[in-house]
């Protein structure tokens, strides 16, 4: 009679990862934002199996998405059947083309896509909106401004913000000009100490500077910062600094977990702008 190995020692358990650094075992699904950062990447990356019966979806999405072409995918199932990490490594793969990820795969069908993906980068953005409406907040909330926070957040983790700038300029400069004398001091200030130049100057000769310290003015003291766009207008603004900047950008990539409606599960979006 053949004697089976216990499970724990035929499988390999994803280890938990804090800032790069190994802290033990992860117990539970994985932290799809942490996941997809740089320093963790070829982790993810190499810890994922790449079943058959997933295999063939991950090439679908893969595919299309290697196209310059918007897309979107749903993905819902179980909790704790592995759509995170799914999600994870399709993030990863489509976001870096780095030798470090793309060797971490394991499968040569898949590896054989980054052919695929050479004049193709997106940008990441993890959408997480289970818990976020508007009546979870003290201030009702819109998805545009759910969408530019996580935009920001992504910017600031892949260390962009000296080359992406996704404050609508004339819209905010125009806003300022309404403040209360009082704000527009306390706002000056703020930029001077930030910039080390006099106010005046920077938003003469940098505008766009200016006008990102006013929003991170708001930013830093939780303030709503709310100049007047058009919803159309703010997106396409968006993707235009994202995609013209030097970043070499071409297309956002954004992964949007939702709770089912019915309680049997989580859902899962994944979809391309480009």
């Amino acid at each position: 009679m053949t004697v089976r190995k216990p499970l724990d020692d035929i499988i390999e358990r994803v280890p938990a990862l804090i800032k790069g650094k190994d802290v033990g075992y992860l117990q539970d699904t994985i932290n799809l934002e942490e996941a997809i950062e740089p320093y963790n990447r070829k982790e993810t990356v190499r810890l994922y199996y790449f079943a058959k019966t997933l295999k063939t979806a991950f090439e679908e999405i893969l595919m299309a998405f290697s196209e310059p072409i918007g897309r979107g995918f749903w993905l819902t199932a179980e909790y704790g059947v592995g759509k995170s990490h799914f999600l994870a490594t399709l993030a990863c793969l489509l976001s870096d083309d780095s030798d470090h990820v793309w060797n971490a795969v394991h499968d040569d069908d898949i590896q054989n896509y980054r052919f695929q993906f050479k004049k193709r980068k997106l940008l990441p953005v993890v959408a997480g909106l289970r818990g976020k409406t508007a009546i979870s907040q003290d201030r009702p909330i819109t998805l545009l401004e759910q969408l530019e926070k996580e935009i920001d957040e992504s910017i600031s983790q892949l260390g962009l913000e000296d080359k992406i700038n996704i404050t609508p300029v004339a819209e905010t400069l125009n806003l300022f000009d309404t403040f209360a004398q009082g704000l527009q001091g306390a706002i000056n200030s703020y930029a001077q100490q930030k910039s080390g130049n006099q106010p005046s100057k920077l938003r003469k000769e940098d505008p766009g500077r200016f006008a990102d310290l006013i929003r991170k003015f708001f930013k830093d003291n939780k303030l709503p910062f709310e100049p007047k766009y058009g919803i159309n207008d703010r997106l396409l603004y968006l993707y235009k600094q994202i995609t013209e900047s030097d970043a070499g950008f071409n297309g956002l990539l954004f992964v949007t977990a939702l709770k089912s409606e019915r309680n049997d599960g989580n859902g899962m979006k994944l979809g391309v702008v480009t």
